[in-house]
């Protein structure tokens, strides 16, 4: 399924889009990351092994190491990410995932909206473009996957509203 259908079938459902009106910085340093083009940051690496739970939710991601010392601020963000010339609208945390693991490394998961497959060892190209949330510690695992729901809902609304506005 293209980016163009998952936003158009979004768009279908009756999805407000007034959830990315308000931008939040990106770099914890410097503000002035919010470019025109609404890209955040760029992250490009390797799919690592997670630990499967998104999957076993139905938001299966691709994991790719970020570094401890990036500048980039942990949380949930719209994103658009590319697979071998593909490109896919995505929701993606960047974060050590306080609630699955007690002192996880820092990771980009991505879940592609439309992309059915296996992308362990393959290389992605991830663009952040709308900063929805900072990421935080749930009380439990179920808070957790009703959270991401809502979060789906935010960044499918944010992807379709940059289409309607013409951007990529």
């Amino acid at each position: 399924m293209s980016v163009s259908a998952i936003f158009s079938t979004f768009a279908a459902i009756g999805a407000g889009k007034e959830s990315c009106a308000a931008k939040q910085p990106v770099s914890r340093a410097d503000a002035n990351q919010l470019t025109q083009t609404m890209i955040l940051h760029t992250l490009t690496g390797t799919v690592v092994a997670g630990n499967r739970i998104g999957r076993q939710w139905g938001f299966p991601t691709a994991n790719i190491p970020v570094a401890a010392d990036d500048d980039l601020r942990d949380g949930v963000y719209a994103a658009t990410v590319t697979v071998e010339g593909q490109t896919y609208g995505a929701m993606v945390n960047v974060g050590s995932r306080p609630t699955v693991v007690e002192a996880g490394a820092r990771l980009a998961e991505a879940h592609l909206f439309g992309f059915a497959g296996d992308l362990y060892g393959r290389v992605i190209t991830i663009v952040l473009r709308h900063f929805l949330r900072p990421e935080r510690r749930f009380e439990s695992r179920e808070a957790l996957r009703r959270q991401i729901d809502e979060d789906r809902r935010q960044v499918l609304a944010c992807l379709a509203a940059e289409e309607d506005a013409g951007r990529p």
